[in-house]
This record gives C-alpha cells, sequence and structure tokens, in this order.
C-alpha cells in the first residue's frame, strides 16, 4: 500500500464507520418504534379483551330482560284471560238482571195497572170516601 492510497482507506474507514453509526442509530430509533407499538398493540389486546367482555357481558343482561320480558308477557296474557272470564261471566250476569229487573218491570206496570182500574171502580171511590169522613170524625172528638 502507498501512502496515497491510505487516506483514502482512511477516510473510507470513517465513512464506513459514520455509516455504521447511522445505521446504528436507525436500528435504535427503529427497535424504540416497534417496542412502541408492540405496547400500542398490547394495550390495544386488552382493551379489545374488555370491550368483547363487556359486549358478552351486555349481551347476557339483554338475554336476561328479554326472558323476564317474556315471562311478563306471558303473565299478562294469563291476566288477560283471567280477566275477560270474568268480565264474561258478569256480562252473563248483568244480562241475567236485566231480564229480571225487566220481568219485576212489567210485573209492577201490570200491578200499577190492576190499581188504576180498581181505583177508578165505584167501590173505591166510595170507600176512599168512607175514609176520609171517619178521619174528619176522629180528627173532631
Amino acid at each position: 500500500m502507498s501512502r496515497i492510497d491510505q487516506p483514502a482507506h482512511t477516510a473510507s474507514a470513517e465513512d464506513g464507520a459514520s455509516e455504521l453509526e447511522a445505521l446504528r442509530l436507525t436500528v435504535a430509533e427503529q427497535t424504540r418504534h416497534l417496542d412502541s407499538l408492540r405496547a400500542r398493540l398490547d394495550e390495544m389486546a386488552k382493551r379489545q379483551v374488555e370491550q368483547r367482555e363487556l359486549l358478552l357481558e351486555a349481551h347476557a343482561s339483554l338475554v336476561r330482560r328479554d326472558e323476564e320480558i317474556e315471562q311478563l308477557h306471558e303473565e299478562m296474557v294469563q291476566e288477560i284471560r283471567r280477566r275477560e272470564q270474568d268480565l264474561e261471566l258478569k256480562d252473563g250476569e248483568i244480562d241475567h238482571r236485566g231480564h229480571v229487573i225487566d220481568e219485576v218491570q212489567a210485573a209492577l206496570d201490570e200491578a200499577q195497572r190492576a190499581i188504576a182500574a180498581m181505583q177508578r171502580t165505584r167501590v173505591w171511590r166510595t170507600g176512599q170516601r168512607f175514609w176520609q169522613i171517619r178521619d174528619r170524625v176522629r180528627g173532631r172528638l
């Protein structure tokens, strides 16, 4: 090797060293970036697990709520059927009482007609006059 070649070789070694240093810095920077990305990935995976658990819990809660609603719906349907039966019985009772009232009204109307017919008779008028006179005589005594 000659002296002329030596500085070029030294310059090339210095260039190689500075390039090596630049590569080391790049590797270190990329390592930090990868570590940061791994940390974010771990955090996101943890959050995903938590959200999945929350979703499963919400789903289970909705299933329980749906079951409760179904049970309440069935109870309401049974109560409505029971009340409809009660209403049918009461409707029958009301109809029966309506017929009884109609019969009683008819009997009352007949009795009132009979009374009115009796009050139009001479015997009734004579008896009524008798009681009026008797009340006056008693009032004077």
